[in-house]
């Protein structure tokens, strides 16, 4: 019996939102005699695996666990299960995903009770994405930006008291390096 060399690498290329079936890792058991057995948890893929004979017997099997990447992937774990006689007891490689997409952006804040005077409002940028940073960027739809409007990272503070002038269409527009989305919110004055 020969005890196989094991390995778990990351596959070659970023694991992006949308994208088409990738490589999320190979998990490698080198020059085994008899071949050594490779399975995958994670329930998330499938696998693809081969395996090469050296004239001295040993076999060096390659197994590949391919995905179609979502972010609801992202942090999920896929397991490499290694079996051979040699071995005492199987071997366990985890691997965590990490899946890149463009932010997911939402605006909140509004509570649709904006009267005249009310102070202390302020709309907030929500925005998940992979990878950051991320960069905020809050405008009007009318291009306006009347006076006391403050905008800082992901708040868009109301720093007067209200009044109609603040009446509009805001919207926050959120990048990483993946692109470019947004929200907007209507705000009415009472």
């Amino acid at each position: 019996l020969v005890e196989p060399v094991v390995s778990l690498t990351k596959g070659p290329n970023p694991l992006i939102d949308g994208a088409n079936r990738t490589i999320a890792a190979t998990c490698s058991a080198a020059t085994g005699k008899p071949a050594a057995e490779i399975d995958w948890e994670g329930g998330l893929g499938e696998m693809e695996s081969s395996s090469t004979l050296f004239p001295n017997e040993t076999v060096t099997v390659v197994s590949q666990y391919m995905i179609v990447p979502t972010r609801f992937a992202r942090g999920r774990r896929i397991t490499c299960i290694v079996r051979h006689p040699a071995l005492e007891k199987e071997l366990r490689y985890p691997h965590v995903l990490d899946i890149q997409y463009a932010p997911e952006v939402s605006v909140t804040g509004y509570d649709g009770n904006w009267f005249i005077g009310r102070e202390n409002v302020q709309l907030r940028c929500n925005a998940d994405a992979n990878p950051l940073p991320m960069e905020f960027m809050w405008t009007r739809l009318d291009g306006q930006w009347p006076e006391g409007l403050l905008s800082v990272n992901n708040t868009l503070q109301f720093s007067s008291p209200l009044t109609y002038n603040y009446t509009g269409t805001y919207i926050c527009k959120v990048t990483n390096s993946l692109g470019q989305r947004s929200d907007q919110k209507t705000i009415y004055i009472l």
